[in-house]
């Protein structure tokens, strides 16, 4: 058979193109093969382009050290600059070295209540500038932070406090 393709080229490159055609003539094949399949059950991709799919462009596996978390690098740029302004807000500023006492605080509070590794710690208050040092802190204990709006209906905030489990709210 032959087969002639029209495209925009403002819109495809030929590459695009010939990939597009190439999936094109894939499905045609397959469809003559099996007529009495649906269409919504054949697939366009060659073999070779499936395993290329499944082997390289699913291979997302990456290495994170630790010294990249996000606790350990605030940490970092605190010891740098102490006194940079991180958070401004209507009454006042707040700087990294603050920041970082008041989370610690935090962390450490945390931590007599029996907060350990992995468990979770809700924090129910509208988006303020103390927010950031209660995320901060429950991240530094080793937990998890539930963000809970103050908003929010009290039935979804039952159901988030009850799916949850917070050790501590």
């Amino acid at each position: 058979y032959a087969l002639d393709l029209v495209y925009c080229s403002d819109l495809f490159t030929e590459t695009s193109a010939q990939v597009i055609l190439e999936h094109f003539k894939v499905l045609l094949d397959r469809v003559i093969a099996n007529p009495e399949m649906k269409l919504s059950e054949l697939y366009m991709v060659s073999e070779v382009e499936q395993q290329r799919i499944l082997t390289v462009f699913n291979n997302t596996h990456t290495e994170y050290a630790q010294h990249h978390m996000a606790v350990e690098r605030f940490e970092k740029h605190t010891e740098q600059t102490p006194e940079k302004t991180v958070i401004e807000y209507e009454t006042g500023v707040l700087r990294y070295g603050e920041v970082n006492r008041k989370a610690n605080a935090l962390a450490w509070e945390l931590i007599s209540l029996g907060v350990q590794p992995n468990d979770r710690v809700a924090i129910m208050t509208t988006l303020e500038a103390e927010t950031i040092i209660g995320i901060l802190g429950v991240l530094k204990s080793g937990a998890a932070y539930v963000p809970i709006d103050p908003a929010t209906p009290k039935e979804r905030i039952e159901h988030i406090l009850n799916d949850a489990a917070p050790k501590v709210i």
